[in-house]
């Protein structure tokens, strides 16, 4: 991501709403009003977060209301365009996000609209009139081929962080947990897990996969508390997406992953609309939520140092 931020990612969520957009059924949704700030980090010095809000603009229509204990026909139509905030810390990926109100857009859409601008603008980018030869270090002509192969093809995925707590309540839901499947996708280089899961990233990356799995399997049951140590320690990077398989404690089939022991902190009062302020407020919330441990954050390599460094606001 810090490699093209400005000739790619900056421009995924800054471009002007009319041209990168995503339209979902009645609904299209847009980044609005998106800056680049820094904020101070006592351990890295000065922090280059990209925040903002996505918006959900849609039309709400009635045909029917129940008045004095009949149906009753009448039309209405509404405008509305919830919104949700966003902040995303540009050296560690990590994402803070807030639905601001009921019917505002959630984490899926916010992936979705920001795979699509991506794709827009990469796809702008590498037919755009460079000196791709000296940028890329391309021998002979620079091809559309050579190029696509150095820059390949981006793609967004959202991975929820684990609460601890959400993991030990959710797999206490299992009478029975016979699966456990793990999946490894692209990471952001930020791998710090047990030894297990860091010799497979690194496997992962040496062979230049695009996906793989693992799953632990038994129809008798595997041991539940020696799962909720795995399944803390494969969620704490951020980069890996956990399926729980197996029977509720009333005999019926019960499948949880990642989406249900997501990490979630309480905000006190609204955000407000100044954009500033309110990334201010949730960068402190999540500085707060990393020391308690809920958190956590590797330290940051000299090669990404330099290259947030270089990052404009």
């Amino acid at each position: 991501m810090l490699d093209y931020f400005d000739d790619i990612v900056r421009r995924a969520f800054e471009g002007r709403s009319d041209k990168y957009f995503r339209t979902h059924g009645a609904a299209t949704f847009f980044f609005h009003n998106v800056r680049v700030l820094r904020f101070d980090d006592d351990e890295i010095g000065s922090v280059p977060v990209i925040t903002g809000r996505i918006v959900k603009d849609t039309t709400l229509h009635r045909d029917q209301v129940y008045v004095n204990g009949g149906l009753k026909a009448t039309s209405l139509s509404i405008a509305t365009a919830p919104s949700s905030f966003f902040l995303l810390i540009l050296h560690n990926h990590r994402l803070v996000f807030v639905r601001e109100m009921a019917g505002a857009p959630n984490l899926q859409q916010f992936a979705l609209l920001l795979q699509e601008n991506v794709r827009a603008v990469w796809n702008e980018f590498i037919r755009s009139d460079r000196d791709w030869n000296s940028l890329l270090r391309i021998e002979g002509k620079p091809t559309l081929k050579k190029i696509k192969t150095e820059i390949p093809r981006p793609s967004v995925e959202v991975v929820p962080l684990a609460s601890d707590e959400e993991i030990d309540a959710q797999i206490g839901k299992f009478s029975i947990l016979r699966e456990i499947s793990i999946s490894f996708r692209g990471t952001n280089h930020e791998i710090d897990n047990s030894q297990f899961f860091s010799k497979w990233h690194s496997m992962f990356e040496d062979l230049d996969a695009e996906e793989a799995n693992i799953k632990f399997k038994s129809a008798d049951g595997l041991d539940k508390n020696k799962a909720k140590v795995e399944t803390k320690d494969a969620s704490r990077s951020g980069t890996q997406r956990v399926r729980l398989q197996g029977v509720d404690h009333q005999g019926g089939s019960l499948k949880i992953d990642e989406e249900d022991f997501r990490l979630s902190r309480p905000l006190s009062g609204k955000l407000g609309k100044k954009v500033p302020s309110a990334a201010k407020k949730l960068f402190e919330k999540f500085k707060q939520a990393a020391a308690d441990g809920y958190i956590k954050v590797k330290s940051i390599s000299p090669a990404v140092k330099d290259k947030i460094d270089e990052i404009e606001v």
